[in-house]
């Protein structure tokens, strides 16, 4: 508690006045005394005669201006002491409510100061305020009943508790522990820290805080549950998942990717990931990535994969970036989707689409040409470039059943087969037929 006093002002006058009066009484009262004992008359000329006979009236006779002015000092420097004094009061009051706010407005947590007897009994000396918010009581029903402060922890916690208590008390480190406790029918969880200190008389002072971490448990438990499942995903995902950080640097890929890209986990991390691009889209890759990776875009491409085991793979990747709530970029998480059974179903397609066009030229050209020769050189034509051959001939039986002749040509020998008759042995230039 802090202790008023009074204006320091006031003392100085008291301390005045009384030097003051005693310097000028004292020398008097000295004087007077030394007349009568010489049997001196009360004149000035006895005044000097005495002064000339006593010097120590001299010293006397100054001793009121030393205590006036001792008197001065000595009340300016109380004056000043005072107002030290009263600037430490004002201060420690100002800390003390700075404190008692603090404590009262803890968000989630009290402040105690909690001391175990040598006889194991327990006492608080104090409890902040805010555990109205944290036990549902008030300070003096804690302070009353110390046990209260826990008798709340779940027993399935109650012996990490005791340990907990016993190295800090047996070492004097501090105490930190983790656990739940049933608080006005409530479980939470509950964070403690204190110190311990060993008094003169043998008792154990711990300055400590109690916080609820309730809300910080269910949020892990929701992130773990969450990174579980997303493994879980990961795992049983028909599609490579990959995830890059802000500095393009490869974090995470999945099962899927690796078998993808014929690289192991290891091998795709880093930069590792872009060195499974072939090399010729590996720039087209390149170019498109960094101009979405700036802007914060999503990326969606096809390029092919050229493993380390020589396999060629068509790929579909797509990414999309990951903004913390401030807009910061934290990376881009992304799929990769094998595509190459696609793509040879395309070309597959698009080859069957150009063969059914050629026969379909070839039969707009029958169908318009009455002259045999020249359905022929067309017919032979067509299927040379259905074919991507260097050579294509048409051949009719003539005679027996073992020659032919060469009616249409086309392609590097053109015009100079055009009559030749030919056998199923030897063919053309030896070659067999």
């Amino acid at each position: 508690m802090t202790v008023r006093t009074k204006d320091p002002t006031v003392l100085s006058w008291p301390y005045t006045l009384g030097g003051a009066l005693f310097g000028f009484l004292f020398p008097l009262s000295a004087l007077a005394l030394d007349y009568l004992n010489q049997g001196m008359p009360l004149t000035w000329a006895s005044v000097m005669k005495v002064h000339h006979t006593n010097p120590l009236h001299w010293i006397l006779d100054t001793t009121p201006f030393f205590f006036g002015l001792c008197a001065f000092v000595v009340a300016a420097r109380v004056k000043q002491l005072h107002a030290a004094r009263q600037r430490m009061e004002k201060a420690l009051e100002r800390s003390e409510a700075r404190f008692h706010r603090m404590a009262s407005n803890l968000p989630g947590g009290m402040i105690f100061q909690f001391l175990t007897h040598a006889d194991g009994s327990m006492e608080l000396p104090y409890v902040s305020p805010s555990c109205r918010e944290l036990y549902g009581l008030e300070p003096e029903e804690l302070q009353r009943n110390p046990d209260l402060l826990l008798a709340v922890v779940h027993p399935e916690d109650e012996d990490i508790l005791r340990q907990t208590r016993a190295v800090a008390t047996q070492t004097l480190s501090p105490w930190r522990w983790e656990g739940r406790g049933i608080m006005d029918g409530t479980l939470k969880w509950i964070q403690g820290a204190a110190r311990p200190e060993r008094q003169p008389d043998g008792h154990i002072l711990w300055d400590g805080l109690l916080m609820d971490i309730t809300d910080r448990k269910q949020a892990d438990a929701a992130l773990r549950e969450s990174e579980q499942r997303f493994r879980t995903l990961c795992v049983a995902s028909p599609v490579g998942i990959f995830q890059i950080d802000a500095d393009n640097h490869c974090t995470y890929v999945n099962e899927r990717w690796q078998e993808i890209s014929g690289m192991s986990l290891e091998e795709n991390l880093g930069n590792g990931w872009s060195q499974g691009i072939h090399p010729e889209d590996r720039k087209r890759v390149y170019t498109q990535w960094w101009e979405v990776a700036r802007q914060g875009q999503e990326f969606s491409l096809e390029f092919r994969i050229l493993t380390p085991q020589g396999a060629v793979r068509w790929v579909h990747g797509r990414t999309k970036a990951v903004l913390a709530d401030d807009g910061t970029l934290l990376g881009h998480v992304g799929a990769l989707e094998d595509v190459t059974e696609r793509k040879q179903a395309e070309a597959l397609i698009t080859r069957t689409h150009q063969e059914a066009e050629a026969l379909t030229s070839i039969a707009r050209d029958l169908a318009s040409s009455l002259q045999e020769d020249e359905v022929l050189h067309r017919l032979v034509e067509h299927t040379r470039t259905l074919t991507n051959s260097d050579l294509s001939y048409i051949a009719v039986r003539e005679g027996s059943d073992r020659e032919y002749q060469v009616r249409a040509e086309s392609g590097a020998w053109t015009n100079k087969l055009h009559g030749l008759t030919v056998g199923t042995q030897s063919g053309l230039g030896g070659m067999v037929l």
